[in-house]
C-alpha cells in the first residue's frame, strides 16, 4: 500500500502535477511488468506536489544553482526518508532506514548535484542517496526553471544545444511532435523539467550525425516509446513519440516502459540521464513477465 504525504498541497501545482499523477495510475494497470514501480511513481509525484513551491513574484537570479532553494530541500530530506520508509519498494524502504541514520549533508550533496558535469558519474553504493537528491531537489528545481523563465526568452531558439539550457544537465528524455509532414524533436530535463529543441537525427551525447550509427529500436508493447541508441558513444536515449500516443506524458511513460532500458543495457548501450527512479539500475527491478 502507497501511502500518500500528509502535507498539503498549493492549488496552482495542480496543473502540472495531476496529469504525471493520473497517467501513472492509469499505466500501472496497464504494464504488468511496470507495476510496482508504476505504483510507486505515482506516490511520489504526489509527494514531489507537496514540495512545489508557491507561485513565484518574479524572475530569479541568473545562477541556476543560486535560484534553487537548497535550504528548504535539505530541510525536506528527513521526513521524506521517514515517508520512504513506510511507503517505497523494500529495497528502498531498507536503504531509506540506513539513510536516516546517518548524518549527511544533503544540502551539500544537492549542491554538487547542481555542480556535477555527468550525473551518472556515481559509485553504486550511493545510488540511494542519489535517488533521495533527485527526487527531493526535481520539485524545487522545476519551480526555480519555471522562475526563471519569467520575462526571458524561450529556450525553443537554440536548437543544437545537447544540454539543458536552464541547469546544464544532459537530457532525460526526449519527445517527437507532428510538425508539418513529419516530426519535430525536443528533448526534456530530468532535473528541472525545462524542454528544448534538438535536431532530429543528432546524438545529443556525442553528436554523431551518421544515420548508421543511430539506430533505432522499438517494441510492440510500447508503440510510443522508441530508444534511440548511438554505436559511436554506446549511450541511447528514450524517446516519447507523442505522434503515436497524444495521451502520452514522458516522464511517466518512460518509467512504464522501463522493459527496453534493460533491454538496452543488456545490449551494452547506457542510458544518457537516468530518470528519477534509475529504472535502468538495480535500485528497482521490474517483476518478471510471464
Amino acid at each position: 500500500m502507497f501511502e500518500r504525504p500528509a502535507v498539503s498541497t498549493p492549488t496552482r501545482s495542480a496543473a502540472l502535477w495531476e496529469p504525471r499523477i493520473a497517467r501513472a495510475r492509469a499505466l500501472a494497470l496497464e504494464h504488468r511488468s511496470a507495476r510496482e514501480a508504476l505504483t510507486f511513481f505515482a506516490a511520489l509525484l504526489e509527494y514531489q506536489r507537496s514540495l512545489f513551491p508557491g507561485a513565484a513574484s518574479g524572475p530569479g537570479p541568473a545562477d541556476f544553482a543560486e535560484a534553487v532553494d537548497l535550504n528548504a530541500a535539505a530541510a525536506a530530506v528527513p521526513a521524506f526518508l521517514v515517508w520512504l520508509e513506510r511507503t517505497a519498494p523494500p529495497a528502498l524502504a531498507l536503504a531509506a532506514g540506513s539513510l536516516r541514520g546517518e548524518r549527511t549533508a544533503w544540502g551539500r550533496l544537492m549542491r554538487e548535484s547542481l555542480q556535477r558535469r555527468d550525473p551518472e558519474d556515481i559509485p553504486a553504493c550511493d545510488a540511494p542517496k542519489a535517488f533521495v537528491v533527485d527526487a527531493v531537489l526535481q520539485p524545487y528545481a522545476e519551480a526555480a526553471a519555471r522562475q526563471q523563465e519569467l520575462g526571458r526568452p524561450s529556450h525553443r531558439s537554440a536548437p543544437r544545444a545537447p544540454r539543458c539550457p536552464t541547469c546544464g544537465d544532459p537530457p532525460c528524455l526526449g519527445i517527437l511532435r507532428e510538425e508539418g509532414q513529419g516530426a519535430k524533436r525536443t528533448l526534456l530535463c530530468g532535473r528541472c523539467a525545462t524542454e528544448w529543441e534538438y535536431l532530429r537525427v543528432v546524438c545529443p551525447g556525442c553528436g554523431e550525425e551518421a544515420f548508421d550509427r543511430l539506430p533505432v529500436y522499438t517494441a510492440g508493447a510500447f508503440s510510443q516509446v522508441r530508444v534511440e541508441a548511438c554505436d559511436a558513444c554506446r549511450r541511447y536515449l528514450k524517446t516519447i513519440d507523442l505522434t503515436q500516443d497524444g495521451l502520452a506524458v514522458p516522464v511517466v511513460d518512460d518509467i512504464a516502459s522501463l522493459p527496453l532500458d534493460l533491454w538496452a543495457r543488456e545490449h551494452g548501450y547506457r542510458r544518457l540521464r537516468a530518470n528519477v527512479l534509475r529504472t535502468s539500475d538495480p535500485l528497482l527491478r521490474p517483476e518478471p513477465t510471464a
